[in-house]
């Protein structure tokens, strides 16, 4: 007489929390079902992983060897995050910027990612036929471009900073970075300060979201720099020695700029504002 086998069926752990209250019997009952989740994740992440694998091996077999990288940063909810993930996150953002003399650049392969769309797309990188890629955001619309301060992205970087009939002031910030909080209301002051003068530009863009080549070597943020009126738009770094005030800026812009402007002359209170004594003499 045959006997069928049954199949073994695993029953989920006993919780051996029951007896000690709902509480501690309910957190047990979570972490089991979540060790599942991160089970059935990493099932997942190995198919990715392993269709593209398989994809890239299809590559022609008389191509030489080339390193990629391919990396995929996990997605964290701003809502959601604790204080000392943010904290992390900023940490790690800060070691991973570009350091002086370095220039990142990237390709990015468009369209569907194939062996046959890698191998043409390897021949055309040693070729020299490839255009860099940079990051940018969509551009503002008229009714998100609010405050004094003009935001640039990365795709209007050329049209906005590198005008050359404009001195532009351009503040290259991160959304974490505390010291970029702390001179938010003074940048803002300054591009009210110069909201009448045509020939200058008080700009800011969001480091982490945005690139560009002229700024293939910020180290850190805030990273701030002046790109002069003229055909050649030469940035110049923000003097460490002049100090981040409205006063400080507002002289260091007068120095530097190439087209000529004239501020209107400032109240005692105005003086207060800008850090300079109701006293002191008119030099802006």
């Amino acid at each position: 007489e045959e006997v069928e086998e049954e199949e073994e069926i695993t029953e989920p752990a006993a919780n051996p929390f029951a007896s000690f209250g709902a509480s501690i019997s309910d957190r047990f009952n979570k972490s089991i079902d979540r060790t599942i989740e991160l089970e059935e994740e990493e099932e997942e992440e190995e198919d990715v992983e392993g269709e593209a694998v398989a994809k890239a091996s299809k590559v022609p077999a008389d191509f030489k060897p080339a390193v990629f990288i391919f990396y995929a940063p996990d997605e964290v909810d701003p809502e959601e995050a604790t204080e000392e993930e943010e904290e992390s996150d900023a940490e790690a953002a800060e070691a991973a910027a570009p350091k002086e003399k370095e220039t990142a650049r990237k390709w990015r392969l468009e369209g569907e990612f194939t062996g046959a769309a890698l191998g043409t797309f390897l021949e055309a990188h040693k070729a020299g036929t490839l255009t860099p890629h940079f990051k940018s955001e969509a551009p503002p619309t008229p009714e998100e471009q609010t405050g004094p301060v003009s935001v640039v992205v990365g795709s209007t970087f050329d049209t906005i900073v590198m005008d050359p009939t404009k001195d532009v002031l351009l503040e290259v910030y991160a959304p974490w970075c505390q010291h970029c909080k702390m001179l938010e209301p003074i940048y803002e002051k300054l591009a009210r300060r110069f909201i009448a003068v045509d020939s200058v530009v008080i700009a800011k863009m969001d480091g982490t979201k945005n690139e560009h080549p002229q700024l293939a070597n910020v180290a850190g943020f805030p990273a701030i720099f002046l790109f002069p009126a003229g055909k050649d738009k030469t940035k110049v770094p923000h003097d460490d020695s002049e100090e981040r005030t409205l006063l400080g800026f507002t002289r260091w812009l007068k120095a530097n700029a190439k087209v000529p402007y004239k501020l209107k002359k400032k109240t005692a209170a105005k003086k207060e504002e800008l850090g300079a004594s109701p006293d002191a003499k008119e030099e802006l």
